[in-house]
């Protein structure tokens, strides 16, 4: 009895290890598109200024005014112009300097091929951040899988153990009942574990679980039952001798 206590224990315990925390999935994130992202702030942020500039030089009461009002709303929701563009721009309406605003055309341009450039970027690392996230995930779901094969051989063993034993008892002893009681709690057990693909594995292991340990503890009722009663009969036997 004291043995297959132990061996129990000794199993319940390594199930205890194997069900150790997962280590957690850490999504890798992409630097690019944070810098593409106030890229693309900055340009909006010079180009309202640009719009507001121009704006200002504009009749109110024209649509030009009134569409190019509603340009800078939008943009100025992303990011405001800042003081300094914005007085680049006036100089440049209330100068008609022609050779500054050719130059910021030219830098404009030079912002379209950069910003692709950075979004091509952008696209290549979020296709490889998604394969080296999908490769962890892969690797936690293997690891789960492993830990749960670990759980199943441990319980089957055991229940299968149990279930011999019954066997045996009803085999080669007179307590059929308790040697059925083994066998039915043992196969119960293994049949529990069998299921460990089931969105309900830990519930059904559990289960697995506390059958072994049922069977565990019907053994040991069952031993001190047999033997405080026998040690009765055998009191009272004393006694009877006695008077």
């Amino acid at each position: 009895m004291i043995k297959y206590i132990c061996i129990t224990g000794f199993i319940l315990s390594m199930a205890g290890c194997a069900t150790a925390p997962e280590p957690t999935l850490v999504v890798l994130d992409n630097k690019e598109k944070d810098v593409y992202i106030n890229r693309v702030e900055q340009v909006i942020s010079d180009a309202g200024a640009g719009i507001q500039a121009v704006l200002e030089v504009t009749p109110k009461d024209s649509i030009a005014y009134a569409v190019l009002e509603a340009q800078g709303v939008r943009l100025g929701g992303i990011k405001p112009p800042t003081i300094p563009k914005l007085a680049e721009q006036r100089a440049i309406i209330a100068n008609k300097d022609v050779k500054s605003a050719e130059k910021d055309k030219v830098e404009a341009q030079k912002i379209d091929e950069e910003t692709t450039l950075l979004w091509e970027r952008v696209a290549t690392l979020d296709g490889e951040l998604a394969i080296a996230n999908a490769a962890k995930e892969l690797a936690i779901e293997e690891k789960a899988r492993a830990v749960k094969e670990r759980i199943l051989f441990m319980i089957t063993s055991v229940g299968l153990l149990i279930a011999t034993i019954g066997v045996m008892v009803v085999a080669f002893t007179t307590k059929k009942i308790g040697g059925s009681v083994l066998i039915v709690s043992g196969l119960l057990a293994v049949s529990c574990a069998w299921i460990f693909d089931s969105q309900w594995f830990h519930w059904i292991a559990g289960i697995g679980i506390g059958f072994i340990v049922a069977d565990i503890v019907f053994i040991v009722i069952k031993k001190t039952i047999d033997f405080l009663r026998t040690k009765r009969t055998g009191q009272n036997e004393n006694d009877g001798q006695t008077q």
